[in-house]
């Protein structure tokens, strides 16, 4: 059975000839004519086959029924205030959620540069994060499960939009003590001298670890194989050989006593950014937090990371 609805007019053209007592009143208060305000008083109680108001001499008064649907006409109407400026809000981006996947590594650098004063600005807006390997994000991202990534470059990049943002160089971690400590860089062809703590197949770490020994010319097996870079920093500090790992990476070996070296012949970097779904639009407060997280990095600075752990 097909419904009519009242319009909002007709339910605001009520709502005012009972709050001013008059239809001229109304008319003004709404800034409409007084013909205009009759036909939505007549077209509303033909709708609703009833009677809202007794005529008097001067002035008009509810009828019986119009006393008992005007709170449901005052109801009406602010829940469509209500849900308007909730529309109007989500729109402009100042509500709604936001969920990010994105590297520890690179949150921990780019977070303080950015969520604060995205929460300040935008309080209602709920944030969620998902952390996790560079696979992890991609399939959320085209899931639809986080808005958009924070990652390193994927290998394929197959219905993914990358925006990159900067370039993170690999490092080499020693203990302070170690032969190279007082050396200015490291070549990968260093690195074959000596044990080496490589991360697990299919991570972004051993990628580029890969990539600079085979540009290096090098084939390299490692003494130790792990599947995180806290368990390579934590194998380092042991003494048990040597590992390579990005820039940002750096914070897993804060407050030890290794020191950090660039690696070079070849320098190699992952490259950092924003990853989107091209199949995908984001949200007015998701495309707000990307901005704010790409004019982050433009304060980004490399000596606060570099800060993290030594480097000699």
């Amino acid at each position: 059975m097909r419904i009519n609805h009242p319009s909002p007019w007709q339910m605001k053209s009520f709502v005012a000839v009972h709050e001013k007592g008059t239809f001229v009143g109304a008319a003004r208060d709404l800034g409409i004519s007084q013909p205009s305000l009759s036909r939505h008083i007549q077209s509303l109680e033909a709708l609703l086959g009833v009677r809202l108001f007794d005529r008097h001499t001067r002035n008009v008064g509810l009828s019986r029924a119009g006393e008992e649907l005007l709170p449901i006409c005052q109801r009406m109407l602010t829940e469509l205030d209500n849900g308007s400026s909730e529309m109007a809000d989500i729109a402009a981006g100042r509500r709604g959620r936001v969920t990010i996947a994105v590297l520890p590594s690179i949150a921990r650098v780019l977070f303080p540069l950015s969520l604060p004063a995205f929460r300040s600005e935008n309080p209602e807006v709920e944030i969620r994060v998902i952390d996790g390997v560079i696979e992890a994000i991609e399939e959320a991202v085209l899931l639809g499960r986080a808005d958009f990534g924070l990652s390193a470059r994927p290998a394929t990049g197959e219905g993914i939009h990358f925006r990159q943002l900067f370039d993170d160089p690999m490092t080499v971690l020693m203990h302070k003590d170690d032969a190279f400590a007082s050396r200015d860089t490291v070549t990968w062809a260093d690195l074959s001298e000596r044990p080496f703590i490589a991360l697990a197949a299919r991570t972004s770490i051993r990628y580029l670890t890969d990539l600079g020994f085979a540009k290096a010319g090098i084939v390299m097996e490692p003494t130790f194989v792990i599947a995180s870079a806290h368990m390579a920093v934590t194998l380092t500090v042991t003494g048990l050989g040597l590992t390579a790992i990005p820039r940002l990476n750096l914070a897993e070996a804060k407050d030890t006593d290794l020191i950090a070296k660039p690696l070079v012949s070849p320098s190699i970097a992952r490259n950092v950014g924003i990853i989107t779904a091209r199949s995908r639009s984001t949200s007015p407060p998701a495309r707000r937090l990307m901005e704010m997280i790409a004019e982050g990095t433009l304060r980004f600075d490399e000596a606060d990371v570099q800060d993290q752990v030594g480097e000699g």
